[in-house]
């Protein structure tokens, strides 16, 4: 059984990413170790007061905003938080796949949810073949959210459904966990984050670099679907 962590991240008027990091359920307990010691990278510097157990999210880390504002004039300090929370997922035995959407040029009334869906729509068959082509099953822990909870279900039912002539879906089931509470999905947060901050133009050329070596721990597991902006169908 493989846990498939998911976590999004997106800029209005660029892309909406979805990453999904496949960990065997075997190996979840060493996840969870090396995400607190990611954790603890930053933490353990002193005297900057951060809690032992901050949870690693992507933007604040990166910026230097929410519980890791005292390190946002460190920025090797967040580097190697980075670093560490990206490196946790490899030596985990962390597969990703990441799913873009490009934004559309005219969005509708409620463009995140658009984005997340199409995006979810995206997600599923490329997550099937995946699964399918090593003989896996899955259950789908992703980071809570209200707005389109019911629309996920709805979509993963609809997946199952397709599926049914061939056998059934090698994805089970979806869960929604808290993220402070998910290595995994701290995991999927650092890694789709990372993705989508080096891929946009205009970086700091240091930054670019720091970047591009982190992503580099993790490429050769990595694979990374765009699709277009979809059509919009609401009036």
């Amino acid at each position: 059984m493989q846990f498939a962590y998911l976590d999004e991240s997106y800029e209005p008027g660029d892309a909406y990413w979805l990453g999904v990091c496949l960990v065997s359920a075997a190996r979840a307990p060493d996840l969870r170790t090396g995400i607190a010691a990611a954790a603890a990278v930053v933490a353990n510097a002193e005297p900057l007061f951060i809690a032992q157990d901050v949870e690693l999210h992507a933007s604040q880390l990166f910026g230097g905003g929410g519980a890791f504002a005292p390190v946002k004039n460190a920025p090797p300090l967040r580097i190697a938080g980075f670093r560490a929370g990206v490196q946790a997922m490899k030596d985990a035995g962390a597969r990703t796949i990441l799913v873009g959407v490009q934004w559309s040029p005219r969005p509708p009334r409620s463009p995140v949810r658009f984005h997340r869906m199409e995006a979810v729509r995206r997600l599923f068959p490329i997550l099937e073949a995946d699964l399918a082509s090593s003989s896996e099953d899955a259950l789908i822990i992703a980071d809570e959210e209200e707005g389109t909870t019911r629309d996920v279900f709805r979509e993963l039912q609809a997946h199952q459904e397709t599926m049914r002539p061939q056998g059934g879906s090698c994805v089970h089931d979806v869960v929604f966990v808290d993220s402070r509470f998910s290595p995994g999905v701290q995991g999927a947060d650092l890694i789709t984050f990372l993705h989508r901050r080096r891929s946009r133009p205009g970086n700091d050329p240091r930054s670019q670099v720091a970047l591009d070596g982190i992503w580099a721990l993790i490429q050769d597991s990595t694979a990374v679907h765009v699709h277009p902006a979809p059509p919009i169908t609401e009036p």
